[in-house]
């Protein structure tokens, strides 16, 4: 949970989202939407919510690639992806349900250790590898174009330490399927592969680059490029 949160005025606290979603407390936030720890009215049990920001709300793209995220990472049963549960529409503010995860990201973990044995690395790109193959291998040929530190959950779980859950379809594309503002250089610069960053076609070997440049940071402490220019795609 990320403390400045909790210092900033929430209009969506504390109501309950398509009558079964209530709202405890806002554990993470970006560009597109907010997510939330919920309570499900009725059964009692632990939900994530993310909520599109209202201003997201308004933008027909938006709402495109927040459907994307949620049809692509319903049709994903792996256990190291993260489930997705509902979808829907609430006062006019798109929603996605998913399953509520107790532990940290990558990027917390890489800042406050900074570098990661080799053995706990191989053991958690292992994982990694193995939901993005199902994704790959999908009907849907599904493509994530953002895997980074921070889109990777772990936790303990079933007695297990570094249970990883990738994170995240927001900006991931079906290569069966055709969807408003899913082409282009999206995606984070410190782990896109080149073409992903010339706007050229891609497909899964993209993700598997930003798996080898995490692999580098993690064993190294640091990502394998770095700049202190501003990157474009001609570079």
């Amino acid at each position: 949970l990320d403390e400045s949160l909790l210092k900033v005025e929430d209009p969506w606290k504390g109501k309950t989202v398509a009558g079964k979603y209530e709202l405890l407390i806002r554990i993470g936030s970006g560009g597109m939407g907010s997510v939330y720890r919920a309570r499900h009215a009725e059964t009692g049990g632990a939900v994530a919510v993310k909520l599109l920001h209202p201003q997201a709300a308004l933008k027909p793209q938006l709402i495109t690639r927040f459907h994307l995220e949620a049809q692509n990472a319903a049709s994903l049963q792996h256990v190291n992806t993260i489930r997705v549960t509902d979808f829907g529409v609430d006062s006019g503010s798109p929603y996605l349900v998913m399953e509520y995860l107790d532990g940290e990201s990558l990027s917390s973990l890489l800042r406050r250790e900074s570098v990661v044995s080799w053995r706990r690395t191989a053991h958690m790109v292992q994982q990694l590898l193995s939901s993005l193959s199902e994704a790959h291998a999908h009907e849907r040929r599904i493509v994530h174009r953002d895997i980074k530190p921070a889109n990777i959950f772990i936790m303990d779980q079933h007695g297990q330490r570094d249970f990883v859950k990738v994170l995240d379809f927001g900006i991931s594309r079906s290569l069966e399927g055709e969807g408003a503002d899913t082409r282009g250089p999206i995606g984070t610069p410190h782990y896109m592969a080149p073409e992903q960053w010339r706007s050229e076609p891609i497909d899964g070997r993209a993700d598997l680059y930003a798996v080898g440049c995490i692999m580098h940071e993690m064993l190294s402490g640091a990502p394998p490029f770095d700049s202190d220019r501003a990157l474009s795609p001609s570079r």
